[in-house]
């Protein structure tokens, strides 16, 4: 009997039901009780609760990564600290980010390929959970990955691009970053007369040129005007993923298929369904003056 493939944590107390199961359908004795929950995992020898604050002192890493890296690999976190390479910053001094919005650093990578880690795929997804946690954030990391792998495994141009496609593919299908696209086209509009109106509303107040479209520009100077700072590829990415037939810019009825998408449940988060969020919310009497 075999239980293979996952994490420790989940998979070992999976395995545990399974046997319980055996034993109880199968009327057997067992000889003693489950002991894989005493077993210590690699990392936990010498581990303690505030390791982190001497991976902060002792290497000058960001708090956040130290947190991520003594949680992830224990007592072996000071081996990735001294895989990490300096910043040329004040702070932190070392660990370079893989994507400033995670606290994976490019050492990890490094470690993982000293822990037989051979492809871009495994690294985003069990390695780590970047691809888990964040398809965009996958996506903009893996060309870094894939330059940190090709150094240390000796690739070529022909096996970085084989790596490529394959991640990409990954993250697309697998990790569903295409999901959500199909999700608008597929789920029927169950819009009422107030929430068409209000989602039209919501529109022409992103639509600043007013030609029945919401493009990269509208997207842009709707950002600046709210006072955020969007990347430019960012808002690429915002665009690519609500315009459905891919002609440049949103439409009314695409705009109302994301819309009916927040009501139904359908959407996660990005700006523009944070901004839609907002403007769905009704209007308190203290806002109004009293008047509603």
């Amino acid at each position: 009997l075999f239980v293979l493939c996952g994490k420790w944590t989940t998979y070992r107390r999976m395995a545990e039901e399974t046997v319980d199961k055996v034993v109880e359908l199968n009327n057997l004795k067992p000889q003693r009780q489950c002991v894989s929950t005493t077993i210590m995992l690699e990392g936990g020898q010498e581990y303690d609760n505030l390791m982190y604050i001497r991976l902060v002192q002792d290497f000058g890493l960001d708090l956040e990564v130290a947190k991520h890296l003594a949680s992830t690999y224990g007592d072996k976190a000071c081996d990735v600290a001294r895989l990490a390479r300096l910043t040329g910053r004040r702070y932190p001094v070392v660990g370079r980010r893989l994507h400033q919005e995670f606290p994976y650093i490019e050492a990890e990578v490094i470690y993982a390929i000293r822990e037989y880690a051979c492809t871009a795929v495994d690294f985003i997804s069990r390695r780590t959970r970047l691809a888990f946690l964040n398809t965009y954030a996958a996506e903009e990391a893996l060309p870094k990955i894939i330059d940190l792998m090709a150094k240390e495994l000796k690739w070529n141009c022909k096996e970085k691009m084989k790596q490529q496609t394959e991640a990409l593919e990954f993250i697309n299908q697998q990790m569903g970053k295409q999901a959500r696209k199909k999700a608008y086209q597929a789920a029927p509009l169950n819009l009422t007369d107030e929430e068409k109106n209000a989602a039209m509303k919501c529109f022409v107040m992103v639509d600043k040129d007013c030609n029945g479209g919401i493009s990269v520009n509208d997207l842009r100077r709707y950002f600046e005007e709210s006072g955020e700072e969007v990347d430019e590829e960012v808002l690429h990415q915002l665009l690519d993923e609500v315009d459905l037939n891919k002609n440049g810019e949103i439409e009314m009825d695409e705009f109302l298929h994301i819309y009916n998408g927040i009501i139904g449940g359908l959407v996660g988060h990005n700006p523009v369904v944070s901004y839609l969020r907002q403007e769905m919310k009704p209007i308190s009497p203290d806002r109004s003056g009293g008047g509603l």
